[in-house]
């Protein structure tokens, strides 16, 4: 190899090293935020602190974040409503629901299947019993539905759930100081009313289901008399 040629590879070596140490350095601890605004935000970029929460308004750093918030402070928009418990992209989720039940703050549909995330009955499972599931729903209420001999999750790509946004459910409503997850013994049920349906016959897989569950997607048939799930998407977290 030639002086000349020599010198060429090396200066196209050092040009891709140049440009590759940008992207390595944007997210060097690997916890989903840039280094950038970790600094900025004085966290550490060397660590992964994804889950730490300096600022102790239930939302972690991760879920700031995708929420477009502050970590160092509790309700970075001053309107009295701490951030864990702000909404905001507005898809009838807490932003702090949204992160414990595997959905995106920041995108109103996090699976893309065109249904808003308040709307797919994300939330906790509170009791499996008499051939029921009732989960504390994230948006508020509860949701009782009928599960066959072999209750379980539904894979994380099964499908479900109508095309259309709507969800006719009734939710009870939360106060400011209420978490849905885990709500009192005399919450409303909401599935004593109708639920959307849904074409798809996903079968429930055999992974029993347990008080504690995370829910991140529950899609029910309200095409008999009584509530029956149809599938169930778990988060693989307990709470």
């Amino acid at each position: 190899m030639s002086r000349r040629s020599a010198a060429t590879t090396l200066a196209a070596l050092l040009a891709l090293l140049v440009l590759a140490a940008p992207a390595a350095a944007a997210d060097a601890d690997h916890d989903g935020m840039p280094a950038r605004w970790e600094l900025r935000h004085h966290l550490d970029p060397a660590h992964n602190d994804a889950a730490r929460d300096p600022d102790h308004d239930g939302l972690s750093n991760l879920g700031e974040y995708l929420s477009h918030t502050d970590p160092q402070r509790a309700d970075s928009d001053r309107d009295g409503v701490r951030d864990g418990r702000e909404d905001a992209d507005r898809d009838g989720l807490a932003n702090a629901a949204e992160m414990l039940t595997g959905n995106d703050p920041g995108d109103r549909d996090s699976d893309g299947d065109g249904i808003r995330d308040g709307r797919e009955h994300a939330g906790r499972v509170i009791r499996v019993a008499d051939g029921t599931v009732t989960i504390a729903l994230a948006a508020g209420g509860r949701l009782t539905a009928g599960i066959d001999a072999a209750p379980g999750c539904a894979p994380d790509d099964a499908p479900g759930g109508p095309a259309e946004d709507a969800d006719p459910v009734a939710a009870a409503s939360s106060t400011a100081d209420e978490d849905p997850l885990f709500l009192p013994d005399d919450a409303p049920d909401a599935g004593s009313a109708a639920a959307d349906s849904s074409d798809d016959e996903a079968a429930v897989c055999a992974q029993p289901l347990a008080a504690g569950d995370i829910v991140h997607e529950a899609v029910v048939d309200a095409s008999a008399q009584d509530l029956e799930l149809v599938s169930i998407v778990l988060t693989g977290a307990r709470g």
